[in-house]
């Protein structure tokens, strides 16, 4: 039996870290979560709104539109992350993070390509945005542009 308690969009807000308006938008747009209303018409968010909104922010900020995620199962999410974070620890990952250490230029900016690359193709913006920024540091500006 599912607790009757409701919460406002502003403590959902806090609790998942989302912006009141991310969250109408995804109601509205994406019919990501369908939330219900108190006879003055605001929403009442239950537990199970709350940890949905969570798995979809998590699949957003690995990388993954909002338009592909909404309206796939809490279930699926799940698993879509847990294949993330797998891959995130994988060979491939990492092996260029270990070609890094010791090599001259050239080297090393192929390996940055290889990471970028390895980032785009997962659709991780964050990731892609470390290596671009430690490469801007690390790297002579020839190498980096």
């Amino acid at each position: 039996m599912e607790n009757s308690t409701t919460f406002t969009i502003k403590y959902v807000a806090l609790k998942t870290g989302l912006k009141p308006y991310i969250i109408r938008s995804w109601e509205s747009r994406y019919q990501a979560i369908c939330p219900q209303r108190s006879d003055n018409n605001r929403r009442c968010f239950k537990d199970s709104d709350v940890k949905r909104l969570n798995l979809l922010k998590q699949a957003v900020d690995a990388g993954h539109p909002i338009s592909n995620v909404a309206k796939i199962s809490n279930t699926d999410l799940r698993n879509l992350l847990q294949r993330d974070l797998a891959l995130q620890g994988s060979p491939e990952a990492s092996a260029g993070e270990t070609a890094l250490r010791g090599v001259d230029d050239n080297t090393k900016a192929a390996g940055l390509v290889e990471q970028a690359l390895f980032h785009t193709m997962r659709l991780n913006p964050a990731a892609l945005e470390q290596i671009l920024n430690e490469a801007a540091v690390d790297m002579p500006r020839q190498f980096f542009l």
